[in-house]
């Protein structure tokens, strides 16, 4: 008995813990596949055994997609660093104006960042710092050019 308790003690303590690590270093992680059904990104498993998930293609075929949203609650009124894990499927080409850009919006705001601009690989891009007021986020992909974004998560780091 003494036994159970000692290990529902470490629990209980192991848990506390972990939630005030939590709330002193607070971050939300936003999966686009998880989206509601607005926009014409579509969900797409493609590269689901190199990045093991999900994610979301703006498959317009050259017209640009509705914006693909969801809302994200109980959030702390904050600045935030917005975070965007995304892919450049037209690298090994080296096109100058190539498809596939797109940003995110958050409580409509436009971020300054234009994905799919970095790298070959499934990469984590900065996209600023932004100022949340209210309980509720709001966060939406633009596609910029109807064709072929790619975009797993947005991720807000307090």
């Amino acid at each position: 008995m003494v036994l159970i308790f000692k290990n529902s003690l470490f629990l209980l303590i192991f848990i506390t813990l972990c939630y005030r690590a939590m709330e002193q270093n607070k971050r939300i992680l936003v999966e686009t596949e998880n989206f509601d059904p607005k926009g014409g990104w579509v969900v797409d498993h493609h590269f689901m055994d190199e990045m093991g998930s999900l994610y979301l293609l703006a498959h317009g075929l050259g017209i640009r997609d509705g914006n693909k949203v969801t809302t994200v609650s109980q959030i702390k009124n904050g600045k935030y660093c917005v975070m965007v894990r995304t892919k450049d499927w037209i690298v090994p080409w080296n096109a100058d104006e190539a498809p596939g850009k797109f940003n995110v919006v958050i409580n409509g705001i436009i971020l300054p960042g234009i994905f799919r601009t970095k790298n070959a690989e499934w990469i984590w891009q900065d996209d600023g710092i932004i100022d949340i007021k209210g309980t509720k986020v709001r966060s939406e992909l633009q596609d910029l050019t109807g064709f072929e974004g790619r975009c797993d998560s947005i991720l807000l780091c307090e």
